[in-house]
């Protein structure tokens, strides 16, 4: 019997479906009864934060935990954005010259994203940056299906003023990049999980070196939101909650294994992802509470 309830007010565990084309993601996390009459009292309005001097060591401190919380929303938006791409090719743009301006790469890349459009008005895509040892700048494209390569190179040439260049006069470059095979298997599209997280493995490294106002990724609009669902367990104990997320996961289509699961110190917190199977989901208006 699925232990879910139908008011958070019984609950232990707040459970959080987000179902993407292909990917379901879960979150759980125990239920502060506190916070979630507040929020239900204030309709969603935030109170202006007080302005308290902190000491410097204390400053530091937080200033580092606000830059780790920003990169991990950052890697969550891109996550987020892959799956809802339902991306499944990579593609590089490079520069020749040690180009380590972040403005100008802002502006290559609008007039390159201009230029596909002009042909491709559906073009999709979502784009990180990564600075190589050197300090040059790149560009990381997840993208969906085969691309046309050759015009991707026309626009990137034009962009970069070496339209019609061979050889050394060439100033940059457009390349398609696979995800890594097995021996003797051939080279195969890439799982929008591990093309993510390819996205956004230097992420940190460059988060010191980047404007604070500055985005560190892009992305083109359009692409379908998850639907998100929500479930309140009534979970005794970890174990319990972790069994319970995964059966009512499993009616939401994730498929059993192999699955991305990740847990805090505590186990308080629980995280997994896997592959969604349509076949295998119930209807999205089932009352697990009934």
């Amino acid at each position: 019997m699925l232990n879910s309830v139908a008011h958070g007010i019984d609950a232990s565990f707040k459970m959080t479906v987000r179902k993407f084309p292909e990917v379901i993601e879960v979150t759980v996390k125990p239920v502060n009864h506190m916070l979630e009459l507040a929020r239900s009292r204030s309709h969603g309005l935030k109170k202006a934060p007080s302005k308290v001097e902190l000491p410097e060591e204390e400053r530091a401190r937080k200033d580092e935990e606000n830059k780790l919380r920003a990169i991990r929303r950052a890697k969550q938006s891109i996550r987020w954005l892959v799956h809802r791409l339902k991306a499944d090719h990579l593609v590089t743009l490079t520069y020749r010259d040690n180009m380590q301006d972040t403005e100008q790469l802002k502006r290559d890349f609008d007039q390159f994203r201009r230029l596909m459009l002009a042909r491709y008005p559906d073009w999709k895509y979502v784009a990180a940056r990564e600075q190589q040892e050197r300090g040059a700048w790149h560009l990381h494209l997840a993208v969906q299906g085969r691309q046309d390569i050759k015009y991707m190179r026309t626009c990137w040439y034009k962009v970069l003023g070496c339209l019609g260049a061979t050889g050394k006069d060439v100033m940059g470059q457009v390349d398609v990049v696979g995800p890594r095979k097995r021996f003797g298997q051939p080279k195969g599209t890439w799982k929008s999980a591990k093309l993510a997280s390819y996205l956004t493995k230097y992420l940190d490294k460059s988060f010191n070196m980047l404007e604070h106002s500055s985005k560190r990724y892009w992305a083109s609009k359009g692409a379908p939101k998850p639907e998100v669902v929500q479930h309140w367990l009534g979970s005794q104990n970890i174990t319990e909650m972790i069994k319970d997320a995964f059966d009512i996961a499993m009616l939401h289509g994730l498929e059993d294994f192999p699955a991305q699961i990740m847990q805090s110190r505590d186990r308080t917190l629980l995280w997994l992802s896997g592959a969604r199977n349509l076949r295998l989901s119930f209807s999205n208006s089932f009352d697990l509470a009934e």
